[in-house]
């Protein structure tokens, strides 16, 4: 990937670009299967999910500077001022294209960017989802509500100006910190969630990857599974390879199902695992802290027209979970912890996936988990140039 800010050393965000993508994958799969080696055996690594090159982002975080009449976007310099990054290699043409509307728009609606040295101004950042199929949710973060009556009136135009915007919202970090979103949050369209959609093969009998490989005429049996993004919510910055992570885990949990059983998804999101493998098991709960990512995850369960998956806003130290025959765990990087790494141990389900961001808290977690060999392992390259690393593994439970 060419990429001219990198070459003109005005972001070096993605710091291995120099290197080929192959050797990339390479040394993080080396780096990563050595962190995990006390838990992971050589044998149990499956080849690693490589992402496209460039293209692959669906979300932009650009900090606003310049003037009201001449706003930049893009990144921040340790001198406060924003490093134009519009043309970015790492988004698409269709997101390229609709940030390039953002200047003259932001322009026109007179927002003055929030000065990091005087702390003066009002807007901070402009916030950016794509849908795979090209939809957009937009949120411009303020600093206070003051101009919130002149951005509602010009809602209209600002709709106008972006086609495909389905969602746009205000958000509020009236702080001086180093975020780039408050907790507040006001939708300034009826609209309040993104549709995701991603493309998944379902397989009806216990082995999920073998049962895909013999599908008739080798014509995969996909369908489609809309989740969904929504102001301040987490998602998945890679869809493409979030796709395969959650791919993958259906697949792996078909193995311990056949339509009967139940599974967990702990720490579920907008449920993306838990929809992904409901095909499986008679009953699947997910449980999320957050209630805005249980409604979204509800909503896709209904678009799917799956009733044996449930959702529960709720803390996953606190609740009652009761006996399972597959449990997935996808945590923050902190990982799941003691507690729950003894609740693994003792109530010993036939098998546990685990989504990890962080190898080193995986490590711990696997280091604390009694009675589990891992079986499988797969890194997932979410996000390429960079020394982040997305892990899978599946654990079985030792008689």
């Amino acid at each position: 990937m060419r990429c001219d800010y990198y070459e003109a050393d005005l972001c070096k965000s993605c710091k291995d670009l120099h290197l080929a993508p192959s050797v990339q994958l390479a040394e993080k799969q080396d780096r990563v299967a050595q962190i995990l080696s006390a838990h992971v055996p050589a044998a149990a690594w499956v080849a690693p999910q490589a992402s496209a090159e460039e293209g692959f982002r669906n979300k932009a975080k650009l900090a606003v500077g310049g003037s009201s009449q001449q706003p930049t976007l893009g990144i921040m310099l340790p001198d406060g001022k924003v490093q134009d990054l519009l043309q970015c290699p790492l988004y698409d043409s269709e997101m390229r294209a609709y940030l390039a509307k953002l200047p003259a728009l932001l322009a026109a609606l007179k927002l003055p960017p929030y000065e990091l040295n005087t702390r003066r101004g009002e807007l901070k950042y402009v916030l950016v989802t794509q849908s795979p199929k090209n939809r957009f949710m937009l949120r411009l973060v303020l600093r206070s509500k003051r101009l919130v009556p002149q951005i509602r009136q010009l809602t209209p135009a600002i709709l106008q100006a972006l086609p495909g915007t389905e969602v746009f919202s205000l958000n509020f970090l009236p702080e001086h910190v180093a975020l780039t979103e408050g907790h507040e949050e006001l939708l300034l369209t009826e609209q309040k969630l993104l549709p995701m959609p991603l493309r998944l093969t379902f397989a009806n009998s216990a082995g999920g990857e073998a049962a895909r490989a013999r599908a008739v005429g080798d014509v995969p049996q996909t369908s489609e599974l809309v989740l969904y993004a929504r102001p301040g919510g987490f998602f998945q910055t890679n869809t493409q390879v979030a796709q395969a992570l959650y791919q993958q885990a259906a697949d792996w949990a078909a193995d311990y199902a056949n339509g009967q059983g139940q599974a967990l998804d702990l720490f579920c999101g907008v449920g993306g695992f838990a929809l992904a493998m409901a095909a499986g098991f008679q009953r699947v709960f997910g449980v999320e802290i957050s209630e805005s990512a249980v409604l979204a995850a509800r909503a896709s369960a209904q678009q799917a027209g799956l009733e044996n998956v449930s959702f529960e806003a709720a803390d996953a130290q606190s609740i009652d979970m009761g006996a399972y025959d597959l449990v997935v765990v996808n945590p923050p990087r902190r990982g799941i912890g003691p507690e729950l790494c003894q609740w693994l141990s003792q109530a010993r389900p036939a098998a546990f996936i685990y989504s990890s961001c962080n190898p080193q808290s995986l490590a711990e977690d696997l280091g604390r988990i009694e009675g589990y060999r891992v079986l499988k392992a797969r890194l997932f390259d979410m996000f390429p140039h960079t020394d982040h690393a997305e892990v899978l593994v599946l654990a079985v439970a030792q008689k």
